[in-house]
């Protein structure tokens, strides 16, 4: 016969919060290992018919789109891109429709749509232009509880952001496969 232990419920509640944040931190870091290179060849794709263009992600990585609703109610976020069980590393597509926006225009929109930069407790890293297939883009890398780093698109008809965010360990550990991921971007019109 089994004998019953009874616990006062402050060890109980000890106990499970002990249990709790080894399993979180398991978890976490299972989550975001370094990324491992896997030949282009074995990378997905995944286009996003409705708003016109495509990108390439690597293997073990997860890829969804959305429609007008965009992801959890935030309108502009129409592809989510995420690697690992926590959701440490996450990529997402802003799309903004315009008509012949500027970089400056793009840059001016995702000051306002992340919340991060609109809040002022942002610290700028970097801001350059470069070229990404045929298009003028600029990149702004900036730190809050996480790093980012957005890329600017202007096209003729539309704004989008391709945007990492990944917490201080990870961050310049998956920027290489964030900048291929980018790289890859194929308008459709």
């Amino acid at each position: 016969m089994r004998k019953k232990i009874d616990l006062p419920w402050q060890i109980s509640i000890i106990i499970f919060a002990v249990v709790f944040l080894l399993g979180f931190g398991f978890l976490n870091a299972l989550s975001s290992p370094p990324p491992e290179s896997a030949p282009r060849d074995q990378w997905k794709t995944v286009t996003h018919e409705l708003y016109g263009f495509s990108l390439d992600y690597p293997p073990g990585w997860l890829a969804e789109t959305y429609g007008e609703s965009g992801f959890k109610g935030n309108r502009a976020v129409k592809l989510r891109i995420t690697r690992g069980f926590a959701g440490t590393v996450f990529m997402r597509v802003y799309y903004q429709a315009a008509i012949n926006p500027t970089l400056e225009n793009v840059a001016r929109w995702g000051q306002y749509a992340s919340g991060t930069l609109r809040s002022g407790n942002a610290t700028i890293i970097s801001f350059e232009q470069a070229e990404l297939n045929g298009y003028e883009v600029a990149k702004r890398t900036y730190r809050s509880t996480n790093i980012y780093q957005d890329v600017y698109i202007a096209r003729e008809k539309d704004m989008i952001i391709i945007k990492l965010q990944a917490q201080d360990r990870d961050f310049w550990d998956f920027l290489p496969i964030f900048d291929e991921i980018v790289a890859s971007f194929r308008p459709m019109y």
